[in-house]
C-alpha cells in the first residue's frame, strides 16, 4: 500500500531511470540497490490507488535497458481496473511519448485491449492540446504499422 503518493512517485520516477551497464559513474552496488528499491516501490501497488499511480508507473519507465525491472511495472499496470488504466495512461501522455518505444507500445496495447480503457483514454486525450495529441497520434500510428498495435484487433481503437 502506498501512503504518500507524491513522495512514492518522485522516488519511483527517479529510480526508474535504471542505471545502464556502461554507466561507470555509479558504483555497481549503488546501481543494484537502486534497481532493487525500484522493484520494491513497484511492488507496493495494490490497484486501489487509481489513475495517478498508473501515470507514475508509466512515467517511471525511462531507461532503454531495464534488465527486467519493467516486467514488474507492466505486471503492476495489469492489476488496475481497465478504466483506471485508460485514464492513467492518458494522464501519463507527456511521459508516454518520451519513454522507450517498446515500453510505451506495450502500455498502449494493454489499453487497446479493453473497451472501457479505450473509452477513458480517448475521452481524456481528446481534450489535450494539439501538439501532444499529434505526438500521441504519431506514436500510435507507428505502433499500428509495426509495433504492439499491429494486431488487427488492436489497431484503430486508440484515437486521441
Amino acid at each position: 500500500m502506498i501512503s504518500e503518493i507524491d513522495e512514492w512517485r518522485a522516488e519511483l520516477v527517479e529510480l526508474g531511470a535504471i542505471v545502464q551497464d556502461d554507466d561507470n559513474s555509479v558504483p555497481v552496488d549503488v546501481a543494484e540497490a537502486r534497481f532493487n528499491r525500484y522493484t520494491e516501490l513497484v511492488g507496493m501497488v495494490d490497484r486501489a490507488e487509481g489513475p495517478p499511480v498508473v501515470d507514475a508507473l508509466i512515467s517511471s519507465m525511462r531507461a532503454e535497458q531495464d534488465y527486467g525491472a519493467y516486467q514488474a511495472t507492466h505486471g503492476a499496470l495489469a492489476l488496475f481496473p481497465v478504466a483506471d488504466l485508460g485514464r492513467g495512461t492518458a494522464m501519463a501522455a507527456p511521459s508516454l511519448v518520451e519513454i522507450p518505444r517498446d515500453h510505451g507500445g506495450e502500455v498502449l496495447a494493454a489499453v487497446a485491449g479493453h473497451q472501457d480503457s479505450v473509452r477513458e483514454f480517448n475521452s481524456v486525450t481528446s481534450r489535450f492540446d494539439s501538439d501532444l495529441r499529434a505526438r500521441l497520434t504519431e506514436m500510435i500510428s507507428q505502433e499500428e504499422q509495426d509495433g504492439w498495435l499491429s494486431d488487427g484487433d488492436l489497431a484503430g481503437r486508440l484515437r486521441p
